[in-house]
């Protein structure tokens, strides 16, 4: 027997925190660090909280395209191993953090006085649909953690804090395009992975109360 209000109650507080993360404390802006691969034709530039990608032109003569994306990692793990440097420097064995702020509160009215949960819970699919509301809510939690650049070439991911942590390049897009086109692709992906996380797209926003009884009764 599923504990309805359990599961619930699960998953309404995976909404919070996901949303807390995206405001929660951050570390105080870093001076610019760059890391890149061996081969030193893709550089990633890391100031603040600004990330820039950067693959040199006629990188196709040194790297195979399927090897682009492993010189990106490997650039974007140099970044991050001199960006945890440079903050150890400036602050220590302990991490400087800001208050957190606070998101506002789910409304949880809805769930205990309108009549369409109630109807919802006597439903003989209710299972069915409580997975198909978890289902969605992942779905949109994942979309707020990346995003794509409009070529298709990079796919960009976050942390649960809004900070860049994967740059990931499709080698079958990539093959044949300028450094500078992958470049631009990587910074639009960015950007798109920041636009989801702010929540202000309906397609990946986490879900009111009010939406979340509606999935259950669709």
């Amino acid at each position: 027997m599923i504990d309805v209000h359990a599961r619930l109650d699960a998953l309404i507080e995976s909404g919070r925190e996901t949303e807390a993360a995206l405001v929660s404390t951050r570390l105080h802006p870093q001076r610019l660090v760059e890391g890149a691969d061996p081969s030193g034709l893709v550089r990633v530039r890391w100031e603040g909280e600004e990330v820039t990608l950067e693959v040199s032109d006629g990188w196709e003569r040194t790297l195979p395209a399927e090897e682009l994306n492993g010189a990106v990692i490997a650039a974007m793990t140099d970044a991050l191993s001199r960006r945890y440097d440079e903050t150890t420097l400036r602050t220590g064995d302990e991490i400087i953090e800001s208050p957190a702020v606070i998101p506002p509160q789910l409304d949880l009215k809805p769930f205990t006085t309108d009549p369409a949960f109630a109807a919802a819970i006597r439903r003989p699919d209710f299972p069915e649909r409580l997975h198909a509301l978890i289902a969605e809510t992942e779905r949109r939690t994942a979309l707020r953690q990346s995003g794509r650049g409009p070529a298709g070439i990079v796919t960009a991911r976050l942390g649960h804090d809004g900070a860049v942590t994967a740059l990931l390049v499709d080698a079958g897009q990539a093959e044949g395009r300028r450094g500078a086109d992958i470049s631009r692709d990587g910074a639009a992906a960015i950007a798109d992975a920041r636009r989801h996380a702010a929540g202000t797209d309906d397609t990946t926003r986490p879900l009111s109360a009010t939406e979340a009884i509606e999935v259950l009764n669709a």
